[in-house]
């Protein structure tokens, strides 16, 4: 279904969604972009799954969140998976994330990217929650990764990580008996002030 936006004009057409909300899709960027993956993560106890740290001088903004595998716990429940804020950089960890565009010019990113680090940064707010159901090893099957555009929820201004070091967003997980092979992606980028 499609909504005119502009008083009869044909060529303005929306896409809406079956409760008449707009449906919109977020704009690629020319920013440098990265990405950083996980697989088969086992958080039996809270952490993050990935954390990211912004450079002295430029915003990190995450673009997406992608669980690609629900992974398994010893009992099968929904598991609250947080985007939070931190004020303080995590410890140890550390990883190179991915250039989108292996062909381009991008930089390397100038802030820190952990997976898993040993000890979390300080959470100040909760930015996002994603509800994820996890099934017991004996019970998980095909799984159609969720994927969260952060442009297109209109969180791009609440997803941005103020430059500083010690400015980050943390994708946590509150810790699970026997969780295992989670998989996420966090696609994000980095530009001028």
């Amino acid at each position: 279904m499609s909504l005119i936006t502009k008083s009869g004009s044909s060529g303005n057409l929306q896409d809406v969604n079956s409760r008449k909300a707009a449906l919109v899709a977020s704009a690629d960027t020319d920013a440098p972009t990265y990405i950083e993956s996980v697989a088969a993560k086992a958080m039996t106890a809270q952490g993050d799954i990935i954390a990211i740290e912004s450079g002295a001088v430029k915003v990190t903004r995450i673009r997406r969140v992608i669980i690609t595998h629900c992974g398994s716990q010893t009992s099968a429940g929904i598991v609250l998976l947080q985007l939070v804020r931190t004020t303080t950089p995590g410890a140890a960890g550390v990883v190179v994330p991915q250039i989108a565009d292996g062909a381009s010019s991008d930089p390397a990113f100038s802030g820190i990217v952990r997976s898993s680090p040993t000890s979390l940064g300080t959470a100040s707010v909760v930015l996002f929650q994603l509800p994820l159901f996890v099934p017991t090893l004996a019970n998980i099957g095909p799984f159609t990764p969720q994927i969260y555009d952060m442009d297109a929820l209109g969180l791009a201004k609440s997803m941005s990580i103020p430059v500083g070091v010690a400015n980050g967003i943390a994708f946590r997980h509150p810790g699970a008996a026997g969780a295992a092979n989670l998989g996420a992606t966090i696609i994000f980028t980095e530009e001028s002030t």
